[in-house]
C-alpha cells in the first residue's frame, strides 16, 4: 500500500509539473494571439465561469471521495452524486448564459461564455472522476488524460498562432482550444476509469436531499473562501 501511495504521489507530482509547463506555454500563446484588450475580456469571462464552476461543485467532490470509501453497500452511490453534479452544472451555467445574453453590456461576450462554459463543465465532471482514480489507486491514468488534454490545447493554440485569423474571431478560437482540450481529457478519463459501472447516473430525490445536506456546508465554505 505504501508503494502504491508513493507511486501515485510521484505520478501526480510529475503530472502537475508537466501540466504547469504546458499551461505556461498555453498562456504565452494566448497573450500573443489575443493582445491586451481581448486577453482582458477572455480573463474576465473565464473568471466568472470559474466561480460558477466552484458554485456548481457544491462540495460534491469531497463528498464523493468520502462516500466511495463506504463501498457498494452504502445507500449513497457515485451515480447519485454524478447525476446531481450534472444537474447543478446545467442550472448554474444556463443561468449564467441567460445573464450574458440579456444584459446589453455582457451580450457581446455571450458566445465566449457559452464556449468556455462547456469546457468548465466537462472539467468539473473530470474533477469528480478524480475521486474514483484516487479511490482505486490509479491516479496515473488521470494524469495521462490531463496531460493529453493540455497538449491538445497547446497544439490548437499553436495552429491558431501560426495562421492569420480574423481579429474578432481570435478570442472564440482560443476559447474553443481551451474547451476542446478539456473535452478530450474528459473522454480519456471515461475510457481509463477503473469501474465504468460507477458512471451510470442514478436518480433518487431522497438520496439527493441527503447528499445536499452533507455537501452544502463544504460547498458554502469553498464559495466564501473564494470570495474572500
Amino acid at each position: 500500500m505504501s508503494q502504491s501511495v508513493l507511486f501515485n504521489s510521484g505520478i501526480a507530482l510529475s503530472g502537475r509539473i508537466a501540466t504547469l509547463a504546458l499551461g505556461i506555454l498555453a498562456t504565452a500563446l494566448i497573450t500573443r494571439i489575443l493582445g491586451a484588450a481581448q486577453f482582458g475580456q477572455y480573463s474576465f469571462v473565464a473568471t466568472i465561469a470559474t466561480f460558477l464552476q466552484l458554485t456548481a461543485d457544491f462540495g460534491l467532490y469531497l463528498t464523493a471521495s468520502r462516500e466511495l470509501g463506504y463501498g457498494d453497500g452504502h445507500d449513497i452511490q457515485f451515480g447519485h452524486i454524478l447525476s446531481l453534479r450534472g444537474i447543478f452544472l446545467l442550472i448554474i451555467y444556463s443561468l449564467g448564459a441567460l445573464v450574458f445574453f440579456l444584459l446589453p453590456t455582457l451580450h457581446p461576450l455571450a458566445l465566449l461564455f457559452v464556449i468556455l462554459a462547456v469546457g468548465f463543465a466537462v472539467q468539473s465532471m473530470s474533477q469528480l472522476f478524480m475521486s474514483i482514480f484516487q479511490a482505486y489507486g490509479v491516479v496515473w491514468r488521470a494524469t495521462i488524460s490531463d496531460i493529453t488534454g493540455r497538449m491538445v490545447q497547446v497544439a490548437l493554440l499553436w495552429a491558431f498562432y501560426a495562421h492569420t485569423m480574423v481579429v474578432s474571431q481570435r478570442i472564440l478560437e482560443v476559447a474553443a482550444a481551451f474547451s476542446g482540450g478539456l473535452f478530450i481529457a474528459w473522454c480519456i478519463h471515461i475510457v481509463l476509469i477503473p469501474r465504468k459501472k460507477l458512471l451510470v447516473p442514478a436518480i433518487s430525490f431522497s438520496i439527493w436531499r441527503k447528499i445536499i445536506k452533507i455537501s452544502m456546508p463544504i460547498g458554502a465554505l469553498l464559495v466564501l473562501n473564494t470570495i474572500y
